[in-house]
């Protein structure tokens, strides 16, 4: 499998994928999922698909889209980074369930 997200609002892409040959970059032997993230694109690899290990990697998506937009997320402003990882979250298990 090898799907993609893109959203227009954001300008940001995530290829999603659960074969070795699709994800450009290493993979440690032991990894569950992993992501790599460059300026406007998202690489996501998940062998692992629990909810634990998409929801892990769907915030390390979340704070790099926020981060290329240039919007802060801390300790105060938390909601942000709640709404886009539950966006990603739902937009990878819609092509999971599949």
């Amino acid at each position: 499998m090898k799907k993609q997200i893109y959203n227009d609002t954001f300008w940001f892409e995530i290829i999603i994928t659960d074969k070795k040959k699709h994800y450009p970059y290493q993979i440690p032997t032991r990894a569950e999922a992993i992501c790599h993230i460059e300026p406007d694109i998202a690489y996501l690899y998940i062998k692992t698909k629990t909810h634990r290990v998409l929801v892990h990697e769907c915030i390390h998506i979340a704070q790099a889209l926020l981060r290329h937009k240039g919007i802060k997320t801390g300790y105060k402003n938390t909601e942000v980074l709640a709404y886009v990882t539950d966006w990603i979250y739902n937009e990878v298990l819609k092509i999971l369930e599949k």
